[in-house]
């Protein structure tokens, strides 16, 4: 080290390192001299790291820029937001935002003077950093250059924090693009969370100019100024400026942080740029020696016409500099007042003086002041529409600008034309663009799909749909209403297929055209010209855009949880694969997947204000708190040393209570992590724990003993002791709930009531009798007058909440999972939603009990079940991995199509492709004709779940397996009954024809096969399997054997002359099958395989394939249940999972492209 010391150290960017010595950073904060021995590799890294040395930007502007007189910023000093914003215990974030010219960086710069100088008074106090953006500049309008800045100042502020950059540095093979690349911003983020969390300091100020002016990556960016840091002593201050930008204050939330509107302090404004014209009509009446009256004239007219705009003074007085003292009265009379009209007047200046080029100047202007992102400049020479001469920075990209120039254009316009509308409307009551022939109405009729693929293209369908949401929310005239409708029409086809547009965008010519609605605007008017001509019969379709607006498919596992965030733009999954997923709610596009529990994820909780959301898993016992926006991990909460069945916020947000099945129930801080009470004393495992309306009182309760613990909170420093317990259950209570009022709390017991506490004095007011079984869940409606319970009884009651009156019970055939019922209550009371085994989402009339709505989709059991907040929408979560978004008032048109009334089991044909059989739970086979589409017989007789059908070898019988333990022979043309076969002593899972139509084999869970004389019914002999679920039973074609595929993936094979067990079995997956059958013909093997196609479905039942290739896909809900569904040659038959049969039928002779 010491000899790395000798060697020469060059100086750069204000920090000079001498030779092997001690290091002395000019401009330091507090002046300290830093000790650092001096290495080559920290020299590369500082070197690697610095584009700018921000200390130089702001020496830069200043001598650039008239300064800020003695005193003119003091009022932002005293300013409440700033006064509360400097506290220690103060909120971290301080915006000062004001429009063009009014001089916040000069004020950035006075702010940066008088926090130096409060640090230098009380040393160790803090250390300061700063940037400056600019967008001209290349190193200074970058989030990467902002972040670079920042901690380029804090590592030579402080020398361990250089030395933790240092090894950083190393410990990534002193790469020179650690800094830079795609992953560059991430990497710095991280590196300054680190810095922050390593610093002595007690507090470290970061402040940024001119926050707008960061043109690229400004959203990651502010990700990173409103991450909370986690893990530090250090308390972090951000304090930032900006215009007034609308962009900048949806992300920047007001009611969380602190901002000063310069607007709104335009008196103190005001009175800073009158001292600056003092100061500026003082200098040039010294330098152009005026008269004190011409002094007086250039003041006041300085006065009048500035607005109070410091960037108008500065302009004005340039120009006055260059003008004889005889023309400047005339000039100040001819200056138009106000900054806008100013820059016209410069413009007509320009034009007058090179009128050949103004065209040119407008198109560029008016481009750059309209773009809604910084442009490239090939972008820009593109969009201007000027190609005859190129800038020399264009030179050497003139072959790549001639190949894409289309593209980069169309890519603007597809992106952005929606908002150039909605501002285009905002700025006038109509426009000719929305007539029935104008440019607007044109272009949708022509270009509608067109632009959904570049969308794709772009991976922006997403933004699309964003935008024409936008656009529907502004100002229409009755006249455009048309327009409107086409709109919404488009939006829901790009909202119904944006996944798969942007998986394969071509897909917008083919399944979106296939399986969209008839009457749909985009349907009619796209289908004749655009859809695929390789499909013959096109399956039947709704009539019209039904209430499932998207399906979100992204786990690989159970979903267990599924609720919106409180300002309704997120949607948060949690799933048995481990991760919580967040989701746009408008879009349904993935926003994070959230990675950090190592078994499932059963509960979630967002905070009050959306920012953060916590999630617990029951089986690794952890707790995890990510960050909403960043789609990071914010914190992990340990402690618990058995599962964690609940999770919920505190009403302010800042306590996160959690209960488990470790007897205990804890409370966290919610900012830093820190466990804040552990709360004791029952006796078995805590299911349940929920807090009150004001947050005083915490209520948590145990299934397994029949007590509720009632807490109390202390606001001021979060500790919780406990203030009483309410016994009255004679068994264990399932769930708790505080009523809206905070004076009572009710429970669900195992003694199957529902108990009213009144909280002051611990006594029951009211008992609700009624439910045959245990009562798993209660919840109050919004408004607090009603209350409902579920139970094991397969009911739902509804109670008046204040007499105890019951008003309606719903036989909802309710999930029970987790030992709950998922069910919620619209925001207006007036509807509550319920979850059904039979794969449904239910929705009542909550006090008349009436069913109005069911909600299918789902091909297994719905888990969870919300309303969004503004009570349009209703989510559900199934463990069919996915998660369904429905518009609670959207008409449903699935009535109009032929469906069974339960789950389809089995979808066959016939050998001659003529007939079609489906096999459900609502007991029935319906018989088909393929060739039509239509139903020909309804079998019914099974009293249980029919699971599967099939036809004879001649069409003419049909036999059905059942629940019901028979199995059943059917005439196909006249659809009557013609043999009962019984025996099985458990639910028959599949049943066969052999080759000639002699036998029957029939499977069970009774652990046998047997074989059945077709004819008279006979049982022929009894097949004793090793007991596991038999999938599929298939005869050998010369009828001599039997094959059994098991769910196992064992395939056993009967001699059928040897009565007993398999004469051979073995695993599918061995490579050892051809060896191990060789003393049996090949066709026994494939005989138990469908046989082959051109087409085909692929594994995740997802697409349709032609010859290995993806053609077709499949929406969710035309997707096979299953993987039910069958094919016959060029006919595809589905059942899904809304209980229909969808037939599809390919050209045999067109390739599918």
């Amino acid at each position: 080290m010491a000899e790395e010391s000798s060697h020469q150290i060059n100086h750069f960017n204000g920090g000079l390192w001498s030779n092997g010595g001690p290091v002395l950073l000019g401009n330091n904060i507090n002046s300290s001299t830093i000790n650092i021995g001096a290495t080559d590799s920290a020299t590369q890294c500082l070197g690697r790291l610095c584009l700018t040395d921000p200390r130089c930007d702001k020496k830069r502007i200043e001598a650039g820029k008239n300064p800020l007189l003695e005193g003119s910023c003091s009022w932002v000093l005293d300013d409440p937001s700033f006064l509360e914003w400097w506290q220690v215990d103060g909120p971290s974030h301080l915006w000062i935002r004001g429009n063009a010219g009014k001089g916040k960086t000069m004020m950035m710069i006075s702010l940066i003077s008088e926090l130096s100088k409060r640090s230098q008074a009380c040393p160790r106090s803090g250390m300061l950093s700063y940037f400056f953006c600019e967008s001209s500049s290349p190193n200074l309008n970058r989030a990467t250059d902002v972040l670079r800045g920042l901690i380029y100042q804090l590592v030579i502020y402080e020398a361990s924090l250089l030395r933790i950059l240092q090894t950083i540095y190393e410990e990534s093979g002193s790469r020179s693009n650690l800094f830079e690349g795609p992953n560059a911003l991430h990497v710095l983020s991280d590196i300054l969370e680190k810095l922050i969390q390593q610093s002595s300091q007690p507090r470290v100020y970061l402040m940024i100019d001119a926050l707008d002016e960061c043109d690229f990556g400004l959203e990651d960016l502010l990700r990173v100024v409103f991450h909370p840091s986690t893990g530090s002593k250090c308390i972090v201050k951000w304090l930032v400026t900006s215009r007034n930008e609308s962009y900048i204050k949806e992300i920047y939330n007001t009611e969380c942080y602190l901002y000063i509107s310069l607007e709104d302090n335009s008196d103190y404004v005001a009175q800073a740029v009158n001292a600056f014209i003092e100061s500026k009509a003082s200098y040039l009446a010294t330098r152009k020696e005026y008269s004190s009256d011409l002094r007086n004239i250039v003041r006041g007219s300085l006065i009048e016409k500035s607005e109070d705009t410091f960037l108008y003074v500065a302009l004005l007085c340039k120009e006055l500099e260059g003008l004889p003292n005889w023309q400047v009265i005339k000039f100040l009379s001819d200056t138009p007042a106000g900054l806008n009209k100013l820059y016209h007047r410069m413009f007509k200046k320009l034009h007058d003086n090179n009128a050949e080029s103004i065209d040119l100047y407008q198109r560029i202007l008016c481009t750059l002041v309209l773009g809604f992102r910084p442009l490239h400049l090939r972008e820009l020479q593109l969009l201007i529409d000027f190609a005859e001469v190129e800038s020399e920075d264009l030179t050497s990209f003139k072959g790549l600008v001639e190949a894409y120039q289309k593209i980069l254009h169309v890519q603007y316009s597809c992106q952005y034309w929606l908002r150039h509308l909605r501002e285009h409307l905002s700025l006038q009551d109509s426009s000719t663009d929305l007539d029935d022939s104008g440019s607007i109405r044109t272009f949708l009729e022509a270009k509608s799909l067109c632009w959904l693929e570049i969308l794709g293209l772009m991976n922006q369908v997403s933004a699309g749909i964003l935008g024409i949401s936008e656009l529907l929310e502004t100002h229409w005239q009755p006249k455009d209403l048309e327009l409107l409708v086409i709109l919404e029409d488009i939006r829901r086809f790009a909202l119904y297929n944006r996944s798969v547009i942007e998986e394969a965008p071509l897909q917008v010519y083919t399944a979106a055209i296939v399986f969209g609605p008839k009457s749909s605007w985009t349907i009619e008017r796209f289908k004749s010209r655009e859809g695929p001509r390789w499909i013959k019969r096109w399956p039947k379709v709704m009539q019209k855009w039904d209430s499932g607006l998207i399906t979100l498919d992204h786990h690989s596992d159970i979903v267990n949880a599924v609720t919106f965030s409180p300002d309704g733009l997120v949607i948060a999954s949690a799933s048995e694969d481990t991760t919580v997923q967040l989701w746009d709610a408008q879009t349904g596009s993935l926003r994070s997947t959230l990675k950090g529990h190592l078994n499932g994820v059963n509960s979630l909780a967002f905070s009050p204000n959306s920012q953060l959301i916590a999630s617990a898993s029951r089986r690794d016992h952890s707790i995890q708190l990510w960050d909403v926006q960043a789609g990071t991990s914010h914190l992990a909460l340990e402690g618990h040393s058995k599962g964690v069945n609940a999770i919920t916020f505190s009403p302010d947000g800042q306590l996160i209570a959690t209960a488990s099945d470790d007897k205990t129930v804890r409370l966290w801080d919610s900012k830093t992590g820190q466990l804040r009470s552990l709360l004791s004393g029952h006796k078995y495992g805590v299911g349940n724990v929920t807090f009150s309306s004001d947050g005083q009182l915490l209520a948590s309760a145990s299934r397994g003993d029949p007590t509720i613990r009632l807490w109390e909170v202390q606001l001021d420093n979060f500790r919780c002791t406990l203030r009483g317990t309410l016994e009255g259950s004679s068994s264990g209570v399932n769930d708790v709930a505080f009523l809206p009022d905070g004076l009572r709390i009710m429970s669900a017991s195992y003694d199957k009531t529902v108990l009213l506490w009144n909280i002051e004095n611990g006594e029951i007011c009211n008992t609700l009798h009624g439910h045959s079984s245990w009562v798993t869940t209660v919840i109050f409606s919004r408004d607090g007058k009603l209350l409902a319970s579920a139970s094991k009884d397969d009911t739902i009651k509804i109670w008046d909440a204040q007499t105890g009156t019951l008003y309606s019970t719903l036989e909802s055939n309710a999930t029970i999972l987790n030992g709950r019922h998922p069910m919620a209550f619209s925001l207006d009371s007036q509807l509550i939603a319920s979850t059904s085994e039979d794969s449904i989402v239910q929705l009542w009339e909550a006090q008349l009990g009436n069913l109005q709505r069911t909600f299918k989709g789902h091909s297994t059991w719905v888990t969870a079940v919300t309303f969004s907040p503004d009570g349009q929408r209703i989510a559900s979560a199934s463990e069919d991995y996915t998660i369904r978004l429905c518009d609670i008032k959207a008409v449903s048109s699935q009535s109009t199509l032929k469906c069974h009334s339960g789950d389809i089991n089995s979808v066959t044909f016939s050998l001659d492709g003529q007939l079609v059989a489906s096999a459900s739970e609502d007991c029935t086979v319906w018989i088909w004709n393929a060739k039509q589409g239509k139903v020909q017989r309804t079998l019914k007789g099974h009293s249980e779940w029919v699971n599967s059908a099939a036809f004879s070898p001649n069409g003419q019988l049909l036999v059905s397996a059942s629940g019901d333990t028979t199995v059943r022979v059917w005439n196909t043309q006249t659809g009557r009954l013609e043999k009962i076969l019984k025996g099985h002593s458990h639910p028959v899972t599949t049943a066969t024809f052999s080759a000639d139509g002699r036998l029957i084999g029939s499977a069970s869970e009774d652990c046998t096969i047997r074989l059945w004389d077709t004819q008279s019914g006979a049982l022929r002999s009894i097949l004793n399997n090793h007991c596991a679920w038999i999938n599929t039973v298939t005869f050998s074609p010369h009828g001599q054997f039997v094959t059994a595929a098991l769910d196992d993936r064992i395939v056993q094979i009967w001699d059928i002359q040897m009565i007993g067990t398999p004469q051979l079995i073995f695993e599918t997956s061995s490579s050892n099958v051809n060896s191990m059958t060789g003393s049996l013909d090949e066709w026994v093997l494939e005989a138990s395989v469908p046989g082959s196609s051109d087409y085909a479905i692929t594994s995740d039942d997802s697409w349709v394939v032609w010859r290995g290739s993806k053609v077709l896909w499949l929406p969710p809900d035309y997707r096979p249940r299953d993987g039910c569904h069958a094919v016959h040659g060029t006919t595809l038959a589905l059942g899904d999972s809304l209980d229909r049969v969808t037939f599809i039928e390919f050209y045999p002779d067109i390739i599918p492209i």
